[in-house]
C-alpha cells in the first residue's frame, strides 16, 4: 500500500510539521517518507502527552505553544467548539490569537471555516491586530461530524510541510 502525502504551505517546522529539502525535483524518497512517518509517530505521542497532562483547555494551549510539535514561529493557539448554529465558539486560547473575535461561522471565509467545512487541516492566512499572519486550523471530528477546532498562530509563512494522511486523520479524532 502506497503512502500518500498532503503538501501545505506554511511555515518552517519543528517535530510535527516537518518540512525541509525534498528529494531530487521536490519528491518524497522512501528514506524521506519513513523519517517523516517517525517523526510523525514520535508528536502524536507528545501531543497525547500534552493532552493527557494538562490542568484544563488553558493550559493545553499553553503546552501546545510551547511545545516541541510545533514550529517555532508559534505564537498563539486556541480552542473552539462548534455549536449547533453552525458557529465556532471559543473555549480557550494562550499567546496571540488568529483574530477572529466575531462569531465565526462555518461557512465564513476563513481557514478556520474551511477547516470545519472540509474536514481536514487547513493552512492559511489571517489578520490580527493590524499584522498578517499564519494559522493551521485542525477540525476535531467525531462520527464524521466536525465538533470543534484547534487553531495554531504563526508569525511566519510560505514553507512546505508534508503531514502523511493517516497522520492527519489521527489527529482529526482527538477531540
Amino acid at each position: 500500500m502506497s503512502r500518500q502525502l498532503m503538501t501545505m504551505s506554511i511555515v518552517q517546522p519543528k517535530l510535527l510539521f516537518t518540512g525541509g529539502a525534498l528529494g531530487a525535483g521536490g519528491s518524497m524518497t522512501k528514506s524521506d517518507v519513513e523519517m517523516l512517518e517517525q517523526r510523525q509517530l514520535v508528536a502524536a505521542g507528545k501531543v497525547l502527552e500534552s493532552i493527557l497532562s494538562s490542568t484544563g483547555p488553558a493550559d493545553l494551549c499553553r503546552q501546545i505553544v510551547h511545545s516541541s510539535f510545533v514550529p517555532e514561529s508559534t505564537r498563539g493557539c486556541e480552542l473552539f467548539y462548534l455549536d449547533s448554529k453552525s458557529v465556532l465558539r471559543p473555549i480557550a486560547s494562550y499567546g496571540l490569537g488568529s483574530g477572529q473575535n466575531k462569531d465565526l461561522s462555518a461557512w465564513d471565509d476563513s481557514p478556520l471555516s474551511k477547516a470545519i467545512r472540509e474536514k481536514r487541516l487547513v493552512t492559511g492566512p489571517v489578520v490580527a491586530d493590524s499584522m498578517e499572519l499564519s494559522v493551521i486550523a485542525l477540525p476535531f471530528v467525531s462520527n464524521g461530524v466536525p465538533i470543534g477546532l484547534v487553531s495554531i498562530v504563526l508569525e511566519e509563512k510560505g514553507y512546505k510541510i508534508a503531514i502523511s494522511e493517516e497522520m492527519a486523520d489521527l489527529f482529526l479524532k482527538l477531540g
